[in-house]
């Protein structure tokens, strides 16, 4: 599905964990590279960074001003409605899909979240839904205006969760 979906896409960079869940992405989207012509750049998440890599966590870091004058930075923003997340299924028939979400969507939706439960900087939302679709990418977006915490689960898992929220003081 994934060599697939990059293809079609003519994705030019790609964001993977070195490892997740004892799979190795980045050995597989590597494996896949040469059948990816437009494929240039994979970013990676984690401790152990390949060569010919980017580091996510390294690029956090530095700030951009440093390296590019304020003035550039706002004129490459990307417009409200640029797509921001892809979101992939193979649903019930198998054939890999995609769901293109538009950033000023998911920012709209985000707003009236956070409008409803009066969020503040303080707040720690939980969210046990899914983080790309659906009401979860929502509640995602709608922490950006106050700078509150969101706290997600890796894997679902109802004994998980009653620990994780005294844990980290979930308020919401």
């Amino acid at each position: 599905e994934i060599e697939y979906i990059l293809k079609n896409f003519e994705v030019k960079g790609i964001v993977i964990p070195q490892e997740f869940r004892n799979f190795d992405f980045y050995q597989a989207v590597n494996e896949m590279r040469l059948r990816l012509p437009a494929l240039q750049h994979i970013f990676i998440t984690g401790d152990d960074i390949p060569a010919g890599t980017y580091a996510i966590e390294e690029m956090a870091k530095r700030s951009p001003t440093k390296k590019y004058p304020v003035e550039l930075l706002q004129k490459t923003r990307y417009p409200a409605q640029e797509v921001s997340v892809i979101g992939l299924t193979s649903g019930t028939t198998g054939i890999p899909k995609t769901a293109e979400h538009l950033i000023a969507t998911r920012m709209a939706l985000g707003s009236a979240y956070h409008l409803m439960p009066k969020l503040t900087g303080d707040d720690v939302m939980f969210n046990v839904l899914n983080a790309v679709a659906g009401l979860g990418g929502a509640f995602c977006y709608s922490v950006c205006p106050e700078a509150a915490k969101t706290v997600l689960l890796e894997v679902w898992n109802v004994e998980e969760a009653l620990k994780l929220i005294p844990r980290e003081r979930a308020t919401i």
